[in-house]
């Protein structure tokens, strides 16, 4: 496994995990334990791995807002959140990250939906595409309302 891919999984965790419990967020700590603790990864994946997860906790409000605009029928609140993890990992990576190595949208999309096939549920590839896609083109997502 590439070690981006490795390090973008780890950040979908810690992200599912603050999703969890949003106070753990403003914990300084929570990204030396996580990495420590539940990491278990070399230390090439640490670097990535940490610019992620801070770039997300740092821009936050901006990227569930970004988010919350794609979604069409539907709220923040209402999203699994795991699905929602993957989705801020990817829309930081896409609109937000300043990594001099930064892929093209198709390869973040791509991991994206890779990593949704392991952690998510059936329908999560599709429905995390979708608002990616939407994001990507500038409008609503066409993800299924039924979800």
């Amino acid at each position: 496994m590439g070690s981006r891919r490795h390090s973008r999984e780890l950040a979908v965790q810690l992200c599912y995990q603050w999703g969890l419990d949003p106070k753990s967020l403003s914990d300084p700590k929570v990204i030396e334990r996580f990495w420590r603790e539940q990491a278990l990864a070399p230390a090439e994946n640490r670097g990535f791995f940490e610019m992620i997860v801070r770039g997300v906790a740092s821009k936050l409000p901006e990227i569930d807002a970004k988010i919350e605009g794609a979604l069409e029928k539907w709220k923040l609140s209402r999203l699994e959140k795991v699905d929602l993890a993957i989705l801020r990992v990817a829309v930081w990576e896409l609109f937000l990250s300043q990594d001099t190595e930064k892929p093209d949208a198709a390869v973040v999309i791509d991991e994206a939906l890779e990593i949704s096939k392991k952690f998510g549920s059936a329908d999560t590839s599709a429905f995390v595409n979708g608002v990616l896609d939407a994001l990507v083109k500038g409008g609503k997502s066409s993800s299924d309302s039924s979800r």
